[in-house]
């Protein structure tokens, strides 16, 4: 539901701001295929901090790796292949209304950094291939290593979380690298002008 919300919120005050054709996908098929948005012709997946209410972290988890039902390693949506999405669209949701439960009732701000996949993918095999990524995480698995900096690249690293029956392996990227390749990295609230940029001064300190 916090999802949706997020969701919905992005579509009306992100999207339509520079497509109005722009729309959400509802159909499992597609969403599954790494598709929420379609947005310009383009396929558009919104990773939403949606743990992280009102008190979002300044990064954002990659997924590398994870197990499945009977503990054989699959390849996280961040190197699946099989996605067909062409953009990411990360988001922090700095400002909302919540109930005395903690149930999201409404969106007022979100930190948004729109970035091309291949984009991202690019910047990270300057530092380890996708076999060397893989292999990182089955080791970490392995041996119960539950923090590696990913070599040469300062600030990225990888964690495992073994709490987790599933026990993913994660690339933690800072928002300043998020940003460093981003298409547009900005302030997004409802409104007629409801969208601020964000400067680099801004993302580093």
């Amino acid at each position: 539901k916090r999802e949706q919300v997020v969701n919905r919120f992005l579509l009306d005050n992100f999207c339509k701001r520079f497509d109005k054709s722009a729309q959400l996908v509802f159909d499992t098929q597609r969403q599954t295929s790494g598709v929420d948005v379609i947005f310009k012709g383009l396929n558009v997946d919104i990773k939403a901090q949606t743990n992280y209410i009102n008190n979002p972290t300044d990064t954002y988890c990659l997924e590398i790796s994870t197990l499945n039902r009977k503990g054989s390693p699959i390849t996280g949506w961040f190197l699946n292949d099989d996605l067909v999405t062409d953009y990411y669209t990360f988001a922090w949701v700095t400002k909302a209304d919540t109930d005395d439960k903690g149930n999201l009732l409404k969106v007022n701000e979100v930190e948004v950094i729109f970035v091309s996949k291949q984009s991202l993918r690019k910047f990270v095999k300057l530092y380890a291939s996708c076999d060397e990524m893989l292999s990182t995480a089955e080791l970490m698995r392995k041996t119960g290593t539950r923090h590696k900096q990913l070599g040469g690249c300062s600030g990225v690293h990888y964690t495992m979380s073994d709490k987790l029956i599933e026990k993913p392996v994660v690339l933690v990227i800072p928002k300043s690298i998020l940003h460093s390749v981003a298409l547009k990295h900005c302030i997004v609230t409802a409104g007629a002008t409801g969208l601020r940029t964000v400067s680099e001064n801004e993302t580093n300190g």
